[in-house]
């Protein structure tokens, strides 16, 4: 019996071009991308990933990496018309300080914002490389590719199963027709009757007589009756073994069948989901596309949440302005430590002096040194007034000239603060004497524009208070009066020392009822701060 083995054909398949597209790029247009990405590139991207000594860009260094002290100093003060006066060392050293305390809010900003936009500068250049590769993926076929394979797979199975069909067909009807009994008794006696035929003479002469008997293992029988059992069982043992292994032949392609039909049908199952996840994995990567798109559109818009570089562009300036402005007074209040209180530590001139690579770190170091030194300089400070009569300095005489005129000049020496040390003004009270109780005069008052200031170790510091504006009293009345007088030139006269070369001036009184000839003397309380030189004892001068 021939047979061929006929191999049927697996179900036929969809194709995934025709279900899910899969050669078809997730972004048709890539024009606007195109556009954001090249925004992200410019505003984030600073030299290549590859190379290790790629230069930073400032949003990723110190926020004071490019300033210097002197330069700080030098900006501020060329963009300003006024100039900070020493004299108001406390006030320019509170101010400073405050601009200091600021600029360090700021800068804790400017880190957090530098690591934020790192991370999200790392994040879409990531994207971006990323994304160039999937594109090439998709090219190469990965969205195919599990239903490809899963594809093949199938219609192996379903190969294997009808071919394991067939074959264990044709073994069955193999072992049906030619292995029953009767066809093996039938080969059987086939083999019996050559075996015998071929110890029988074929002819008459001359060959007589009785056959000759054999006794074989027991058994006497004649040559001929030996051969026919010897091919009996022989030819039973050959047909029995071969029809056991037909059987366990086909036993196992029946096996092989039943395995493969049960794989194919899961791998119906594999395809089936391969061809929907093809889907699937496009929709993800298309969500996680269009969210850095978002993420990316956020970073690079005006005013856009995450637009890291717009935010620090701003803070740098807040930053810089008020680092300049702190630098400014610091100056000026450097100068008057030295001059007023006679303090020798100097602003640092760049910031290796205090082993700070930050100029912003050394500014502010100087700054709480000094301001905690003035603090504890303050705590013996003594506060008072001391009258000063102008007639009484100036002499009869010269007070009787200058009332004439309107306008005296005096002197003020060091003999009138004795044992004092660190005389600073702290404003002025103006009085006159007249025949009018509550009558008032105008006066102007020039203070010293060259003066000095003694230390406590005993040296002295000479002072420029060209600077020092005259002041005003518009009601110079009676000590008498019942108004308690103006305090005036508090902040002009800041810390201004009152030795030297004064002078009044008398305006033209207003509404006064006097006249200048009715005035028999001005006198003027100087409000001051001083501090004992060590060597003060009771009752010394």
């Amino acid at each position: 019996m021939r047979r061929q083995l006929k191999v049927l054909q697996s179900t036929s398949l969809p194709s995934i071009e025709e279900l899910s597209g899969a050669e078809r790029p997730l972004r048709p247009d890539s024009t606007a991308w195109n556009k954001l990405s090249q925004e992200v590139s410019r505003q984030y991207t600073s030299g290549s990933m590859d190379t290790a000594d790629a230069k930073l860009p400032s949003r990723l260094l110190r926020i004071d990496h490019d300033a210097t002290i002197e330069g700080l100093i030098s900006k501020r003060e060329s963009g300003t018309i006024v100039s900070f006066r020493y004299q108001h060392v406390e006030q320019l050293l509170i101010q400073a300080a405050e601009m200091m305390e600021r600029g360090l809010r700021l800068r804790e900003t400017w880190n957090e914002l530098s690591a934020r936009s790192f991370m999200l500068a790392s994040d879409l250049r990531e994207f971006q490389e990323l994304d160039r590769i999937h594109a090439d993926e998709i090219k190469a076929g990965v969205y195919r590719l599990p239903y490809t394979q899963s594809s093949a797979e199938l219609s192996a199975q379903q190969t294997l199963a009808e071919v394991s069909k067939a074959a264990k067909q044709i073994l069955e009807e193999l072992i049906n027709e030619r292995y029953t009994n009767s066809a093996m008794n039938e080969q059987s006696g086939f083999a019996q009757l050559i075996a015998w035929l071929s110890h029988i003479a074929t002819f008459q002469y001359p060959n007589t007589g009785d056959a000759l008997i054999q006794t074989w293992n027991g058994v006497a029988k004649t040559s001929a009756e030996h051969a026919k059992d010897s091919a009996q069982g022989s030819s039973w043992h050959s047909l029995t073994t071969q029809l056991n292994l037909l059987l366990s032949q086909m036993q196992a392609l029946s096996s092989t069948q039943l395995s493969a039909t049960e794989r194919a049908n899961g791998m119906r199952t594999k395809v089936a989901w391969d061809i929907a996840d093809s889907d699937f994995q496009r929709r993800r990567t298309d969500v996680a596309r269009r969210l850095n798109e978002f993420k990316a559109l956020a970073a690079t818009a005006k005013d856009g949440a995450l637009n890291y570089p717009e935010q620090m562009k701003s803070l740098k300036v807040r930053f810089d302005e008020d680092l300049a402005e702190a630098s400014a007074r610091l100056k000026a209040a450097q100068n008057g430590m030295k001059l007023l209180y006679g303090y020798s530590v100097g602003l640092p001139t760049n910031a290796d002096e205090l082993s700070i690579r930050s100029p912003f770190d050394a500014l502010l170091v100087w700054t709480r040194a000094a301001l905690s030194w003035l603090d504890a300089f303050a705590q013996l400070d003594q506060n008072f007034a001391i009258p000063v009569s102008l007639k009484h300095h100036l002499g009869h005489e010269a007070w009787k000239n200058g009332k004439e005129k309107g306008k005296w000049e005096l002197e003020l020496s060091s003999s009138l603060f004795a044992d004092q040390a660190h005389v600073r003004m702290r404003g002025i009270s103006v009085y006159v004497e007249t025949l009018l109780l509550h009558d008032y005069f105008t006066l102007r008052f020039f203070p010293p524009r060259s003066s000095y200031v003694n230390h406590l170790d005993g040296s002295r510091a000479d002072l420029d208070q060209k600077d020092v504006p005259p002041i005003v009293v518009g009601r110079a009345t009676h000590r008498n009066s019942p108004r308690d007088p103006d305090l005036v030139g508090i902040q002009a006269l800041h810390n201004a020392s009152p030795i030297g070369i004064w002078t009044v001036e008398l305006l033209l009184p207003g509404l006064s009822r006097s006249k200048p000839c009715d005035l028999e003397d001005i006198t003027f309380d100087l409000h001051l701060a001083m501090r004992f030189a060590p060597g003060a004892t009771p009752g010394s001068d």
